[in-house]
């Protein structure tokens, strides 16, 4: 998937009842009838339907057409081998066709069943999907409070409020439950929902990449790094198997899981990358047959932090999958370091919160810091909008250096990129980098993917073919002989004239978006000083 999206779902999607709770109330049966037909019309099951009944009739057609067979018919033999498996290709279409039937009819009865309806966060998340971003970091909405268990009373009792930083290192009293990882339960467990009814509901959608496009979840394991490597390691397996669970019965493995490392100063998340990667499996079993197929690293660190990890990795020959870095210090001159080091292992970089949680953003173009307009930190607590706001207030000029952003960001969409959060995602795909954008799916995805800045590991494969089929056929001829005769005719003293051949090199054209990352970097980036400018 080109965007990886990090999701946090709505407050108590689906709720936890205590056993005195009752059951939220469900909304007026009236309600979710108006919107019911709209989707069934939109589902798998109905296409599939129309799809088999169209083939049904098609096949009945040509059997009846070739009729019956006489045993004088010269093309005997012919008619009966197309007769034959025409009425095996039917018996499966009308197998076909009543399984698609039993799915219509569980669909209708689950969108009337349950306590009450998720309805737009998952309307808003099937957009996210069809805008390329299938691969799921499911994140609960702050507004859980979770209780770590057998310690709800006394001072060893924690809950959860507020950002996910104030929540990260909140641990029960044996330290080896934190609530994040509690709220990653409940947000697997809402995701494994939406992904059980996506199989039935949702179709694939239509993706300009050859990647597998049905969603699916990537959790984030975030042990406390300060207990060290070895607790995060014994940690590795049971937090796989409790997301596992958590996901629901259609989910028996992850294809990727994400490891937060909060602190690169702390060694071991090589050895932490081998555990979640094969949890005493079989060591030549292949990625796919694995509990966990492979590991991202989330580091906030894009300089010498993150080069210390890909060297551990290299030492240990352990490596990740890919690097979830800053995309807020993705420009800069540290970064270009650890680029070309991740390319030299083979390593894909990932920018994390390329739309800064919704500042980047067409509704912020102009505001000034005394507007009305102007996002109020105290009001944007639980959100993810908090920590980049907090960033940026906390560096001098760096609200003036955010608008300047907006507006080079403004005058790409006047080139034909179609909003700012487009601008903002594809600089990034252009430079080689798939994007994580942070949303707490309250309104659809502003971004477009546009296939022209699709990082080289997400373009159609026949694409990459054909280019490099147009790049070896302009190849010009060697010096280096083909024949014998004229291999002879060297011996021979006879020196064939030198043809000299001019190739036109295609002059790259310049980026629409350099003038972006040099703003992006003075906004966020770091100065030649060294220091971080936000």
């Amino acid at each position: 998937a080109p965007v990886i999206l990090h999701a946090w779902l709505p407050a108590n999607p689906l709720p936890i009842l205590g056993e005195d709770e009752e059951a939220p109330k469900r909304k007026p049966m009236g309600v979710l009838l108006l919107d019911i037909p709209r989707r069934l019309k939109a589902s798998a099951p109905v296409a599939a339907q129309r799809r088999c009944k169209a083939a049904i009739l098609e096949l009945t057609a040509k059997i009846e057409e070739i009729g019956e067979i006489k045993e004088d018919d010269p093309e005997a033999e012919r008619k009966t081998a197309e007769k034959t498996a025409l009425e095996s290709e039917l018996a499966a279409t009308e197998t076909a066709s009543t399984a698609a039937d039993a799915a219509y009819e569980a669909l209708a009865v689950a969108l009337c069943g349950g306590e009450h309806t998720t309805r737009f966060w998952i309307d808003v998340l099937n957009r996210h999907i069809n805008a390329g971003a299938w691969e799921i970091i499911p994140d609960a909405d702050r507004a859980h409070v979770v209780s770590v268990p057998d310690a709800a009373e006394g001072p060893d009792a924690r809950a959860v409020v507020g950002d996910a930083d104030s929540a990260a290192f909140a641990t029960a009293p044996n330290a080896s439950v934190t609530n994040t990882a509690l709220l990653q339960r409940i947000a697997c467990k809402a995701l494994g929902e939406f992904l059980a009814q996506s199989q039935v509901e949702k179709r694939s959608p239509p993706s300009s990449t050859d990647s597998g496009s049905q969603p699916k979840a990537t959790p984030r394991y975030e042990p406390n790094v300060f207990l060290g490597a070895e607790t995060a390691c014994a940690g590795c397996e049971p937090w796989a198997d409790a997301v596992i669970a958590a996901l629901g019965d259609t989910v028996t493995r992850l294809d990727r899981a994400v490891i937060r490392w909060r602190d690169t100063s702390v060694p071991g998340i090589a050895s932490v990358v081998k555990a979640m990667t094969t949890m005493g499996e079989d060591g030549d079993a292949t990625p796919e047959t694995r509990k966990v197929g492979g590991a991202y690293v989330e580091l906030d660190d894009f300089g010498d932090g993150a080069l210390a990890v890909l060297r551990e990795c290299n030492l240990r020959g352990v490596f990740p999958t890919g690097l979830i870095l800053p995309a807020t210090l993705a420009f800069s001159k540290q970064a270009a370091k650890v680029k070309h080091e991740c390319e030299r292992l083979g390593i894909e970089i990932l920018a994390k919160d390329v739309l800064m949680g919704g500042l980047i953003s067409e509704k912020y173009v102009g505001a000034a810091s005394t507007s009305i307009h102007f996002p109020n930190l105290a009001t944007k607590r639980g959100t993810p909008e908090f920590e980049p706001l907090r960033s940026v207030m906390q560096t001098q000029g760096g609200w003036e250096k955010h608008q300047k952003l907006l507006t080079t960001l403004k005058a790409v969409v006047h080139d034909g990129v179609g909003s700012i959060e487009t601008a903002a995602v594809n600089c990034f795909l252009e430079e080689n980098m798939r994007v994580v954008v942070m949303t707490a799916l309250d309104a659809p995805p502003a971004f477009q993917v546009l296939p022209e800045f699709l990082p080289k590991q997400c373009k159609p494969k026949k694409v990459e073919e054909l280019v490099t089929s147009e790049t070896e056929a302009e190849e010009p001829v060697t010096s280096e002989t083909e024949t014998g005769e004229e291999e002879s005719d060297k011996k021979e003293g006879t020196v064939e004239p030198v043809v000299q051949v001019e190739v036109a090199l295609v002059e790259k054209k310049p980026s629409v978006f350099t003038e972006t990352r040099v703003a992006w970097n003075e906004a966020y980036g770091v100065t030649d000083g060294g220091d971080a400018a936000a």
